[in-house]
């Protein structure tokens, strides 16, 4: 099974910082698999990674990549070559064979030099696809079908669904954040930090940390019955908070207090708790 794996806020960095921000982001995919027993291939190309593993374990490596900041969206492929639409086409023809009735579009991206564009390969492709099954109808505005193909220099990469990813950047590009951990609201707060590439430093209840952040977290640092001045020292100058109020809680020289959840309604706390319990 080979999957694409598609990130958003990390392509608009400088090349220097994308190549260091993709690099965390596969290594923190890398150890998420590790962790749940699924062996796999994790690779990059220009804009994209990719990961190859076994179909046995498709379960297991969709929670992964739902629980991986950084990852905007995943796809399941069939990977062709690029060098004709014909052999493209085969393909997509195959991935259609199951609509049966109704409309249906195709989406064509391309990259790369070839002697065709990517309006020409796609009216190629639907009309291959019509005339496998001339019960299906052509609809670009609002169809009931649809397939996608990614044309990349010499290999396309065709599918028909998009899985929503937790968005956000790596855990690890955003320097480490101390914090002690009472109940869910506690996670809550480092579960936003996380979402913005910090890595948590723990305390408190293990519980509480393994059942709602453990899932999110490529690599558990816990540090059970350490004084909270003493986890702080290991942060990189960023202590997170839960608390409302900035001012019930001293502010230690020459470190920022986040306080991810003020200002935030029952509403968005409760939207908000539901995409860490997801």
């Amino acid at each position: 099974m080979r999957v694409l794996i598609r990130y958003g806020e990390i392509g608009i960095k400088s090349r220097k910082v994308r190549s260091r921000f993709e690099r965390q982001l596969i290594e923190n995919i890398k150890l998420m698999l590790l962790r749940e027993g699924v062996e796999g291939v994790v690779s990059r190309t220009e804009n994209r990674i990719f990961l190859i593993t076994d179909d046995a374990k498709e379960y297991a490596s969709d929670r992964i990549l739902k629980h991986t900041f950084g990852i905007v969206s995943f796809s399941k492929v069939i990977s062709v070559s690029s060098s004709g639409l014909d052999d493209i086409s085969e393909v997509a023809v195959k991935v259609a064979s199951k609509w049966h009735h109704g409309r249906f579009a195709v989406r064509c991206r391309r990259t790369g030099s070839h002697n065709y564009t990517s309006m020409t390969a796609a009216a190629h492709i639907g009309e291959r696809i019509l005339q496998a099954n001339p019960l299906l109808k052509v609809d670009l505005t609002d169809p009931d079908h649809e397939i996608f193909i990614e044309i990349r220099h010499g290999v396309s990469f065709i599918y028909t669904d998009m899985v929503p990813g937790p968005g956000g950047l790596p855990v690890g590009t955003a320097g480490k954040i101390a914090s002690v951990i009472h109940d869910e609201m506690d996670a809550l707060a480092v579960w936003l930090m996380m979402k913005r590439g910090c890595m948590p430093l723990l305390s408190g209840d293990k519980r509480v940390v393994e059942e709602y952040i453990l899932p999110w977290l490529p690599k558990l640092r816990f540090y059970e019955d350490i004084p909270i001045e003493r986890l702080i020292s290991y942060a990189d100058h960023i202590l997170v908070s839960r608390e409302q109020d900035p001012v019930r809680m001293e502010k230690p020289e020459g470190y920022t207090i986040f306080y991810p959840l003020a200002g935030l309604s029952e509403e968005d706390l409760e939207r908000l708790l539901r995409g860490m319990h997801q």
